[in-house]
């Protein structure tokens, strides 16, 4: 103890420059952790828009959908006739059709038509698989050093079977155009012809590709 008569103040001074230090500190943390915040909300923002509008519209389908034409576009060739353009698709189709004979459906001194049928399984739910067909009338024209093709489906309808064993199931689908009724969403009851809507637009652009990529051989009179 110390004696009565002796008065003892102890003052703490805390640094100025530690109290700012803490400030920083603490305001810096504040800013890090909103910024995460914000950063998660718009990108949870972005990513439900994304899925919000995963579809397929019938424009996406079809170039002209009141004829059914899915695709037509125009192939240029520097000097090559018309004789070798038509050989070379001729050769093209026996090679990549399934009895090319048999699905061509016109030809004349100029232009060429086949109607395969483009085939793909897409992913029907519950684990089963279903096979996705369309049926492309497919014309090409041609002049000297360019071709023209046209891609139009075919109204048809078919019948397709999905499951395993005794738990097989038959789908009966139609054209696109009827199934997509202007847009269909992947989401709900539309899951499904969402699916078959993204397979029928992969056949597609493989279909356009492999035209695209068809060898050219010309006849030459030089030995």
């Amino acid at each position: 103890m110390f004696p009565s008569f002796i008065n003892i103040n102890i003052n703490f001074v805390i640094p100025k420059k530690f109290i700012n230090f803490k400030i920083k500190k603490i305001m810096k943390n504040l800013i890090n952790h909103t910024c995460t915040i914000l950063i998660l909300f718009i990108s949870s923002f972005i990513s439900n828009m994304v899925i919000a509008q995963e579809s397929v519209k019938l424009t996406d389908m079809y170039e002209d959908y009141n004829n059914y034409v899915l695709r037509q576009f125009v192939i240029e060739y520097d000097s090559v006739s018309v004789s070798d353009l038509k050989s070379s698709v001729e050769l093209w189709a026996a090679r990549v059709m399934n009895n090319a004979e048999h699905v061509k459906i016109a030809e004349g001194e100029a232009f060429v038509t086949y109607k395969p049928l483009l085939t793909g399984n897409f992913d029907g739910g519950f684990g089963t698989t279903i096979e996705h067909k369309i049926e492309v009338k497919t014309l090409f024209e041609f002049k000297d050093g360019k071709m023209r093709v046209t891609l139009t489906e075919l109204p048809a309808t078919y019948v397709t079977t999905s499951g395993v064993m005794n738990q097989r199931t038959d789908f009966v689908f139609y054209n696109m155009k009827y199934e997509l009724q202007g847009e269909v969403v992947n989401k709900g009851m539309y899951k499904s012809t969402y699916r078959r809507a993204v397979k029928a637009l992969e056949l597609i652009e493989n279909y356009v590709y492999n035209i695209k990529s068809i060898e050219i051989t010309t006849q030459s009179d030089e030995w």
